[in-house]
């Protein structure tokens, strides 16, 4: 049901968050080489993937998992409750990615001197987050509009 206001929150909660498969999350200068935060991969300036890369598991399960709820959130537009409780999970799993790129600044990448810059995209999944709170209270507010008609019934 797209007409619903919760309904084009969380689609637009799953295109930002599927904005993030396709544009770096961070860049990281290690000695004179840069190499650009994926999803899934680091990768060299030229396109060469990092020989002794740490593990973007974490983050690739975290950004296929809120995709696949938020997805699954919107199909459950007839049962309201199950939808919140989705939505809250998803919501707290989303703001996990960018605390992931932060730990992976901060103690992933090891080198001598490794400085980092964070792109806009690392925190896309806030701006998710917010619609999918907002998303939360419309479903809220339309679990109480159909508890007070079945009253009135």
């Amino acid at each position: 049901m797209l007409q619903r206001k919760q309904t084009l929150f969380l689609l637009i909660a799953l295109i930002v968050n599927g904005l993030l498969l396709f544009f770096p999350l961070a860049e990281f200068l290690v000695g004179n080489e840069l190499y650009s935060m994926y999803y899934n991969k680091f990768v060299y300036q030229e396109g060469a993937a990092m020989v002794d890369a740490p593990t973007l598991l974490p983050l690739t399960i975290l950004l296929f998992g809120t995709l696949a709820v938020t997805f699954i959130s919107i199909l459950m537009f007839k049962k309201r409750p199950l939808q919140i409780r989705l939505s809250v999970f998803n919501a707290i799993f989303m703001l996990g990615i960018p605390i992931f790129v932060v730990y992976m600044k901060i103690w992933g990448v090891s080198g001598e001197s490794v400085e980092s810059v964070f792109k806009m995209w690392a925190f896309l999944p806030v701006i998710s987050t917010i619609c999918t709170f907002a998303a939360i209270k419309n479903i809220i507010k339309d679990e109480a509009l159909v508890k007070s008609l079945d009253r009135i019934r």
